[in-house]
């Protein structure tokens, strides 16, 4: 280094940089004689000292130099921009009293306090596709008294699908653990199952919903239906009925040796190797069934799932009610038997 070189100042020596951040983290140390240079530039083109000439030529930068910092002339002559929407604080909210009642709060907002999930979790508690259905439209009521004088009949099919479900379960069961136990399916597996004086142990957090479950039986039967409301219940019963999705943490308090029967779409994974698992509720078509050009959803070719069938079963039997809304407890050996006599077999 030269001796008129020593005596200039640190960041105008040669070899003399910034340190600046990098493309990929870190810092890249620059020259620092261009950054000085862009940044009288900027100050030049806020308060030009200097004529508009002047400031076309510009100070000769390399862009090599400049690295990241190529852009931030153009950065800093920009008008600061608002913050998004997200960002910006929202204005406070005062509580609204009700009309006529001065010193009464209305309840909380349910966008801003969602109510609690049954499974301690935030957020609305999600909905199986029945449930949506039955929400929606009653379970096909809806369509039913909306149009009285339909010509077809309206059948979600479920009927047959319950009892399906029923007739895989072993003669020889005493017990069953029963989930998604207030949907329009488990309702009337838990009525079905209690009759036959099998103890039904019904997962729920609603007491009201298994109270009005429990009075639909008949009296001598009533004890039968028994709520719980964690799975922790069932680690000695060998044999659920999964109405309701389960996640591998919640299969671990099946015991070894349990057969899950499903009627839950999508079905639950296969988590347990020293359980079984069972497929949703299907029925095949007789082998004379003729035109079938597709599969319906995972099953081979000729299987259909059991609403469907239970509305084939409907059309072929001739009955002219409709099949909607709660399922009939009465009427699941009646569609059960007239499915067999058509042809239809379990898979």
């Amino acid at each position: 280094m030269g001796a008129a070189e020593g005596d200039l100042p640190r960041e105008e020596r040669s070899g003399a940089g910034v340190r600046v951040p990098g493309a990929r983290g870190g810092h890249h140390v620059v020259d620092a004689r261009p950054v000085r240079a862009a940044l009288h530039l900027i100050g030049a083109v806020r308060e030009p000292p200097h004529s508009a000439p002047l400031l076309a030529r510009g100070p000769g930068l390399r862009a090599a130099h400049v690295v990241l910092l190529q852009d931030l002339p153009r950065q800093l002559l920009l008008p600061p921009r608002p913050p998004p929407p997200d960002l910006e604080r929202a204005p406070p909210r005062l509580p609204v009293l009700h009309p006529g009642r001065q010193g009464r709060h209305q309840p909380p907002d349910r966008a801003r306090h969602p109510p609690r999930r049954q499974d301690g979790r935030q957020g609305p508690q999600p909905r199986r596709p029945q449930q949506e259905n039955e929400a929606l439209n009653g379970g096909g009521t809806l369509f039913v008294d909306k149009h009285p004088d339909l010509r077809v009949r309206v059948v979600h099919g479920n009927t047959l699908t319950a009892a399906v479900i029923l007739n895989e379960i072993p003669s020889n069961t005493k017990e069953v653990f029963l989930t998604g136990a207030t949907s329009k399916l488990g309702r009337a597996i838990a009525l079905y199952l209690c009759r036959k004086k099998i103890r039904v142990v019904m997962l729920t957090m609603s007491s009201e919903r298994f109270l009005k479950i429990q009075r639909e039986a008949p009296a001598e039967f009533q004890q039968y239906l028994v709520q719980v409301t964690k799975y922790q219940a069932a680690q000695n019963c060998k044999t659920w009925l999964v109405g309701k999705w389960l996640s591998p943490r919640e299969q671990r308090w099946a015991p070894p040796g349990t057969h899950f029967h499903q009627f839950v779409v999508p079905p639950i994974i296969g988590f347990r190797r020293d359980c079984t698992y069972g497929k949703l509720a299907a029925m095949r078509l007789p082998k004379d069934v003729q035109g079938l050009g597709s599969c319906e959803y995972s099953m081979e070719r000729g299987v259909v799932h059991a609403c469907h069938a239970g509305g084939v079963v409907h059309f072929l039997e001739g009955w002219e009610h409709h099949e909607v809304g709660a399922l009939d407890v009465d009427r699941i050996d009646v569609v059960w038997k007239a499915a067999l006599k058509h042809g239809l077999t379990p898979v």
